[in-house]
């Protein structure tokens, strides 16, 4: 019985979470870490097929974070030559003590809110975290790369 009460309260405290904004996840990472004290880069960085993730803030301080994505997440750069969406492998990650480490997701940005253009697949989701805007979400990756070359088209108008 008190292992069932336990396990209701935590699923309760995530539930409150989740809607206070305070859990990270992909549509809230760059406000999440914008929060972070830091002076140049916060970064995301997950381990381990993603089951192991930290906050690094300015390569010096390494904050452990709860799991916040889906092992099946696949990273893409939108390719202006081409017109396409290509797939990224995650970039390794080296430490404060240079040692390389390989990683399943990075995602960095800057004081000044710019950060990488990366688009992440997770599940049928596709999560836009691009330059100073705010996270957009797709059901596809062709709605995202449609939306992208919109984009384009009214730039160069």
């Amino acid at each position: 019985m008190g292992i069932v009460y336990k396990l209701a309260l935590n699923s309760l405290a995530e539930i409150k979470q989740v809607q206070e904004g305070k859990k990270l996840t992909l549509a809230n990472l760059k406000q999440q870490l914008l929060k972070y004290d830091f002076e140049n880069e916060a970064r995301v960085v997950c381990f381990n097929d993603c089951f192991t993730c930290k906050v690094i803030l300015d390569q010096k301080k390494e904050i452990d974070i709860k799991q916040f994505l889906n092992k099946t997440v696949s990273l893409y750069k939108y390719d202006n030559e081409l017109a396409q969406m290509r797939q990224q492998d995650a970039k390794n990650y080296f430490d404060k003590d240079n040692i390389e480490k390989q990683s399943c997701f990075s995602f960095r940005i800057f004081k000044n809110g710019a950060s990488e253009q990366l688009y992440v697949k997770e599940g049928k989701k596709v999560y836009w975290l691009g330059d100073y805007f705010e996270t957009k979400v797709y059901d596809s990756l062709d709605s995202a790369k449609q939306a992208r070359e919109n984009l384009i088209q009214k730039a160069l108008l």
